[in-house]
């Protein structure tokens, strides 16, 4: 980084003055993006990717595959990888809820380099060398902004586009629970150093292919209720999947689109094989969808948080059900007929 731009003391916490000193003495640099990578991990990684290799850094990202199909024009994409060179000088684990979220890359917690842990989950149990949790962060984007002038990195127009659409996903578009001044305050700053708000509504939600919108069709037209609409769920199939000609679920969209029903808790689950189910939760007012996803090994925020399940579908649509009643019944919500029951199309 720029000799003329050091970090400084005074507006530093001693984590990030410690990523400061790691980022100034390191060459080549690894970012990791959590399992089914959404926009804000794609956002976060790429922003920070992009400053990095303006500041003449080597950088690869690590996305686990390829990048989702919307996301694939973002400045700093072509830095995307999924196979990570054997020698790197540090890792920076982004948006990764625990070291489970690293996926195939966790091996890298033992390559014997600096790891870095930037993050906005409540759940988060600081397993970096370096830890910078904000949980009141609306999005991992958001602290991203707020670290690269501290580190002397500039906000390019390319970083500013990057950041931007991984704050607009994680907030849905700025009206989930989310939602706060800084996120509002940060996006502005964003729009004024290049980023097009209406060129980023149109990549994070209006860029579907025909088979996904068919894949959505087909998980609301199973969408099941109860408690007079507060209990909201849908289950997708591999079925499904072959039917619509998706070959993947993006469960965190799909459980947005269930919360267009106003449900106070609301849950998409996903068959990813005979014995694995990825869960997302979306609940409002004062249930807690990261302790519910807690409880079954995942985690996240109040009003949003996922957990990978391995156990069959119907099975996992027992106990997820099972827990979000007794979490509503905590909470006072009216019990209704049929408990226990997993979705119809699973019986």
């Amino acid at each position: 980084m720029p000799n003329a731009a050091q970090p400084q003391p005074t507006k530093l916490t001693d984590e990030e003055r410690r990523l400061g000193r790691l980022l100034s003495s390191v060459k080549r640099v690894v970012i990791v993006t959590h399992v089914g990578p959404d926009p804000d991990a794609i956002g976060s990684a790429l922003g920070l990717a992009t400053a990095l290799r303006n500041a003449g850094k080597e950088v690869f990202v690590a996305t686990h595959g390829k990048i989702r199909r919307d996301l694939r024009d973002l400045p700093g994409a072509d830095m995307a990888v999924k196979d990570v060179p054997e020698k790197v000088d540090a890792v920076l684990a982004l948006d990764c809820g625990d070291s489970a979220r690293m996926g195939e890359y966790q091996g890298l917690l033992k390559a014997g380099v600096p790891v870095a842990n930037i993050d906005h989950h409540d759940t988060n149990p600081g397993f970096g060398d370096i830890n910078i949790v904000r949980p009141r962060a609306a999005a991992t984007s958001v602290i991203i902004h707020d670290l690269l002038p501290k580190l002397g990195l500039p906000i390019s127009k390319e970083t500013a586009i990057a950041l931007y659409a991984g704050i607009l996903g994680d907030t849905d578009g700025f009206r989930n629970a989310g939602t706060n001044l800084e996120a509002l305050e940060v996006a502005t700053d964003l729009i004024r150093k290049g980023a097009d708000p209406v060129a980023g509504a149109d990549r994070v939600f209006n860029s579907v292919s025909p088979s996904y919108l068919k894949l959505e069709a087909l998980a609301t037209a199973a969408i099941e209720t109860e408690r007079g609409g507060k209990l909201a769920w849908t289950a997708v199939s591999q079925s499904m999947l072959r039917r619509s000609g998706e070959k993947v679920c993006y469960v965190g969209a799909l459980s947005s689109q269930l919360q267009r029903l106003n449900a106070e808790c609301s849950i998409v689950f996903f068959e990813v094989d005979a014995q694995r189910t990825i869960i997302s939760v979306r609940t409002r007012g004062t249930l807690d969808a990261g302790a519910l996803c807690a409880s079954l090994g995942g985690g996240g925020h109040v009003g949003a948080a996922g957990a990978d399940i391995h156990k069959p579908m119907a099975v996992a649509c027992r106990l997820v059900l099972d827990s979000a009643r007794r979490l509503m019944d905590a909470q006072g919500t009216p019990q209704a007929p049929g408990r226990g029951a997993p979705p119809r199309h699973l019986n």
